[in-house]
């Protein structure tokens, strides 16, 4: 509905990029405060989580989207990214835990002095409003 309704009033919502690794916890369960992070950027951005390309393990795929579909659902369908190169990604935004040099718009870096927790970076999202 909302991709609908961005159509029918010219509307291009910016991209935010969420690499794979800032989504868990080291246990593999949601990082806190994730899913809120992720509903509030759904309001005013397109989401699109990034995951490392995979070369010799084979279950990496299904493993990967496997753990969206169960865990972020709704969200992530459609919107999974493989690749090693996330310099190459067109969008606005990068929220990563690695540096991506040459990413061509503003990188958070997930777990730096910063955007410790995902509550740091709904907080600079929320001063943001959107933009």
């Amino acid at each position: 509905i909302r991709w609908i309704d961005d159509r029918q009033e010219g509307r291009e919502r910016p991209i935010v990029y969420i690499g794979i690794d800032t989504v868990a916890d080291s246990w593999g369960k949601p990082a806190s405060a994730m899913m809120k992070a992720v509903r509030l950027l759904l309001e005013h951005y397109a989401l699109y989580f990034v995951a490392p390309a995979p070369t010799n393990d084979h279950d990496f795929l299904p493993r990967t989207q496997q753990w969206c579909e169960e865990h972020i659902s709704v969200p992530a369908y459609n919107r999974i990214i493989f690749t090693n190169q996330k310099h190459l990604l067109y969008g606005d935004y990068l929220i990563d835990s690695a540096t991506a040099t040459g990413f061509m718009g503003t990188q958070l870096q997930y777990g730096s002095d910063t955007f410790k927790t995902w509550e740091d970076i709904i907080e600079y999202f929320e001063r943001l409003g959107g933009q």
